[in-house]
């Protein structure tokens, strides 16, 4: 499955891990603030971020932890309304999907397991109003299944919401296919002073057809306009290669 349909391949900027002491002491939500800042982003940054450890507030449910922050108060004011419901306005069915792989959103964070509360957290994430998306090892404690799920969701949002993705993760291996643009993280010996290099020069930002990444603040950059393709499911890669079957 590809979703060439929904415009052009999104920024996705990988931030490597090559030396590990460059990473000791500083959080990859700061790394990632301070690339921004370096590339002089727009400001005021709306951004969502997500720890590789998918925290949430322990006292609220991972359906209260999800709807905070996320629905706008215009629309949550009302009893009538529910996060099932704004999750359908979203037009995002992998979205969908993937929150409907908690099975008790009435429960606590600590109630569940790592794959659950990441997953709530993840879901929490897409769901926020953001120009750019910080996610650190968003794969970490995802099944198989639940990673594609999450890697549908993740493209569909960042094409139809025009966000940059900003990502350190543990599997290099698995976003290559997604990556754009890739950031070296290093120090100075001197001053100790965190150096961000990114692989090919980046463009300062400029418009997307009518000035929307300009109003936004989002950084574009050059890269192949070639469509993506997504993880498909074990269902779907049997019906791609027996349409009798799926028949």
């Amino acid at each position: 499955m590809d979703l060439k349909g929904f415009g052009p391949r999104p920024d996705i900027i990988f931030f490597d891990k090559l030396d590990v002491k460059a990473n000791s002491g500083m959080s990859a939500l700061k790394n990632f603030l301070s690339f921004l800042k370096m590339q002089k982003a727009s400001q005021p940054l709306r951004f969502s971020f997500t720890d590789s450890e998918g925290s949430l507030l322990p006292a609220l449910s991972l359906k209260e932890n999800i709807s905070l922050d996320s629905i706008p108060s215009t629309v949550s004011s009302t009893k009538k309304f529910t996060l099932e419901d704004y999750l359908g306005r979203k037009g995002n069915p992998f979205l969908i999907e993937l929150y409907e792989k908690i099975e008790l959103v009435s429960d606590l964070p600590y109630q569940v397991d790592s794959q659950t509360r990441k997953t709530a957290a993840l879901v929490k994430g897409l769901l926020q109003k953001a120009d750019f998306l910080f996610l650190d090892c968003p794969e970490r404690y995802l099944d198989k299944a639940g990673l594609k799920i999450f890697t549908k969701a993740l493209i569909h949002s960042l094409k139809e919401n025009k966000q940059t993705l900003l990502l350190m993760t543990d599997k290099p291996s698995y976003w290559t296919p997604y990556i754009t643009k890739t950031v070296h993280q290093s120090r100075c010996a001197k001053t100790g002073q965190l150096l961000l290099e990114c692989i090919d020069q980046v463009q300062s930002p400029q418009s997307l057809g009518d000035n929307e990444a300009e109003q936004l603040g989002i950084l574009v950059f050059k890269h192949s306009q070639s469509a993506l393709k997504l993880p498909v499911d074990s269902k779907e890669e049997s019906a791609e290669k027996d349409p009798k079957k799926a028949a």
